[in-house]
């Protein structure tokens, strides 16, 4: 009923050569971006989304140019099999063009943006810069205090509650909580082991 399929054939071990190395290419893209989702993820959300952001345009960029390669691949195996070599010749110059083309198209966009980046952090150090000259931008306004804040620090500075329950209770982040203790002269900070 089914044809037997003999692995050892010549054209199976051709092939075996040419679908192995393109594999391991598609792997290895793959691999990449879940290398970088790994690493970044540590780091912080804004990185792992830039980083993803990159990649959405890098798999765009791929598509062009194995669309590009594959149709080109496609056209000289056919002329291959046509016994004609000038067509292929004419044909690759081609396709790398192409890919050259939409290669540097990717990569001018990528630096126009990149450009206008730095144009818009600099517009805004300046805008800053004026502001501040006017009196008008004084920072990021501090986190009040609680009322228990000076009870809660003089219970943990006596042990009685560790640093991490003394945070919960007047509702600040550890660097917070920290630099107002060592900032406040009558709390004087205490190294406590965080738990």
């Amino acid at each position: 009923m089914f044809a037997k399929i003999n692995f050892h054939d010549e054209f199976y071990q051709k092939l075996k050569l040419l679908v192995l190395p393109i594999t391991m290419q598609q792997f290895m893209l793959a691999l990449v971006s879940a290398t970088d989702a790994i690493m970044l993820g540590a780091v912080s959300q804004t990185s792992l989304s830039a980083v993803s952001l990159a990649g959405q345009i890098q798999f765009v960029l791929n598509l062009f140019i194995s669309g590009i390669s594959a149709g080109s691949g496609i056209m000289a195996a056919q002329y291959w099999g046509k016994k004609d070599a000038a067509s292929i010749e004419e044909v690759m110059p081609i396709a790398l063009r192409t890919n050259l083309i939409f290669s540097g198209a990717f990569t001018v966009f990528a630096a126009v943006a990149e450009l206008e980046r730095e144009y818009i952090l600099q517009r805004q150090r300046e805008g800053i810069a004026i502001a501040k000259e006017q009196g008008k931008y004084t920072g990021r306004k501090p986190t009040p205090l609680s009322d228990n804040f000076e009870r809660v620090v003089a219970r943990w500075r006596a042990g009685e509650i560790t640093a991490a329950e003394a945070m919960r209770q007047t509702g600040l982040k550890p660097n917070t909580f920290y630099r107002r203790c060592s900032t406040n002269k009558s709390l004087a900070s205490k190294h406590v082991k965080f738990i």
